[in-house]
C-alpha cells in the first residue's frame, strides 16, 4: 500500500447506498479476497488532515449511530479479519441497549478507491477487563467490482520507549442519512486525523486500577474525540493498538493513550462476513493475513 498523504486541512463528502447483505445474491463459486495491508506514513506534524482517505482501502471505519435523538459518529474501528473489526469499548457500550433492543440502529464506515463502504455491527464481543471490543461485521453497501477487501496487519509486540507511532482516526462535522427511493443513502463530511508521537511510558500489566487497568502505553501526542478506538500502527506499518484517551493542555499536545492489542488476540468470538463464526471458538491469531473466501 502507498504512504499517508497529509495536508493541514482536508475535508472530503463521501456517500453511499446502504443495502441490505449482498452476501446471499453473490453466485455461487465467486471468489472474495481478503488481503491485509501495513500502513506506513511519511514525516510530518505532530497532528494533522489525511489527504488521501482511500490509503486505508476501507479498514479504517468510522462508527455511526443512529436513534431517534439522530445520527451521531462517535468513534472509530479498524478491520482485522473477513467482518471483524476492533473498536474502543467505551464507544459501543453507552449505546449497547439501544443496539439489542433495536431503538438504535448502528453502521461502520471506510472509504476505499472502489467508493465508501458499510457494514452493519452485527455481533459485539467484550474482551474482559479492557477497553476492546471485537465486533462482527455484515456488509450493508454494494459488494467491491474488483471482490477485495482490505484488512490490517496485526502485532502483538509491545512497543518500547522512543519508538514512534501513528494515532489514526476520525473527526467528521456533518452527517446525515436519508431515503432515496426504496434505499437509504448516508452522507458524512468531516476529516480524517493522524497524530504522530514517540512512546514516553508502557504498561504492560496497565497503568492503574482505575482508568487504564488493561495493558497500554503513552504516547507523546495529542488524540481528539472521534478519534477513540482508531487504530494505531508502528513504523512497519502493523497494528499495534487502539487509540484509548488523551490529556489535553494550553498547546494540546496529548498525551494520548493506546490500549494494546495482546488480551484480545487469544479471545474467542463470534461474528464475520460472509461466512459467520458463530460457536465463539475463533481468535484473532487463528485469521489469515491473506485469505480467499469461495462461496459455495
Amino acid at each position: 500500500m502507498p504512504s499517508l498523504d497529509v495536508t493541514q486541512d482536508f475535508s472530503k463528502v463521501l456517500q453511499t447506498e446502504i443495502v441490505e447483505d449482498p452476501g446471499p445474491q453473490v453466485p455461487i463459486g465467486t471468489s472474495l479476497i481478503f488481503e491485509a495491508g501495513l500502513i506506513t506514513t511519511n514525516q510530518w506534524e505532530r497532528a494533522t488532515w489525511l489527504r488521501n482517505w482511500h490509503v486505508f482501502s476501507g479498514m479504517l471505519l468510522a462508527i455511526h449511530f443512529a436513534g431517534a435523538d439522530g445520527h451521531t459518529v462517535d468513534g472509530s474501528a479498524v478491520v482485522v479479519g473477513p467482518g471483524i473489526a476492533l473498536c474502543a469499548k467505551h464507544v459501543v457500550e453507552p449505546h449497547l441497549e439501544g443496539l439489542l433492543s433495536g431503538q438504535i440502529a448502528c453502521l461502520a464506515t471506510g472509504a476505499s478507491e472502489e467508493g465508501l463502504q458499510a457494514w452493519r455491527i452485527s455481533k459485539v464481543n467484550e474482551v474482559p477487563n479492557t477497553d476492546l471490543y471485537i465486533i462482527g461485521l455484515t456488509l450493508a453497501s454494494n459488494v467491491p467490482k474488483s471482490g477485495t477487501f482490505h484488512q490490517a496487519v496485526v502485532s502483538a509486540r509491545i512497543p518500547e520507549v522512543g519508538e514512534s507511532l501513528t494515532l489514526c482516526g476520525f473527526r467528521l462535522d456533518h452527517t446525515e442519512a436519508e431515503i432515496a427511493g426504496q434505499s437509504m443513502v448516508l452522507h458524512f463530511a468531516g476529516n480524517l486525523l493522524c497524530c504522530r508521537g514517540e512512546v514516553s511510558q508502557v504498561f504492560p500489566q496497565g497503568r492503574d486500577r482505575a482508568m487504564l487497568p488493561w495493558p497500554s502505553v503513552e504516547v507523546r501526542c495529542p488524540a481528539w474525540g472521534g478519534m477513540s478506538g482508531g487504530p494505531v500502527f508502528n513504523t512497519s506499518g502493523q497494528l499495534v493498538g487502539l487509540v484509548c484517551s488523551s490529556f489535553s493542555d494550553e498547546e494540546d499536545s496529548g498525551p494520548a493513550y493506546v490500549s494494546l492489542l495482546g488480551p484480545a488476540l487469544t479471545q474467542g468470538f463470534s461474528g464475520g462476513w460472509p461466512i459467520e463464526m458463530s460457536d465463539g471458538s475463533s481468535n484473532l491469531t487463528d485469521l489469515s493475513t491473506r485469505g480467499v473466501v469461495t462461496l459455495v
